[in-house]
């Protein structure tokens, strides 16, 4: 249990939430001081360990173009795209402002 809005501040990495109850929904921005990581990442288990969570991972593309996939991993290796018809994650925005994805 913890509050349903929160923050999560890292030396590179910063995770920000904010809960909607009415519509069951919680909007994330990450965002990275390193601009040369491929991309960013945010998983969300029940028990703190990546075999049997969700995850989402995020990057901005050569042209541009942010692109979000709604994953989940079986075990401790690189997660599966959600099937289509389970993908719940939409809206996905990114950008690079002042060395900051």
């Amino acid at each position: 249990p913890g509050k349903p809005d929160g923050e999560l501040d890292a030396d590179v990495v910063t995770a920000e939430w904010k809960a909607f109850p009415a519509t069951q929904s919680v909007v994330f921005t990450l965002s990275s001081r390193d601009v040369d990581s491929e991309y960013l990442g945010l998983g969300i288990s029940n028990d703190r360990q990546m075999a049997q969570s969700d995850i989402i991972t995020a990057f901005i593309d050569s042209s541009g173009r942010t692109v979000v996939h709604d994953r989940y991993a079986l075990a401790r290796i690189r997660p599966l795209e959600d099937p289509v018809g389970k993908r719940d994650v939409g809206n996905g925005r990114g950008s690079v402002l002042s060395g900051v994805t």
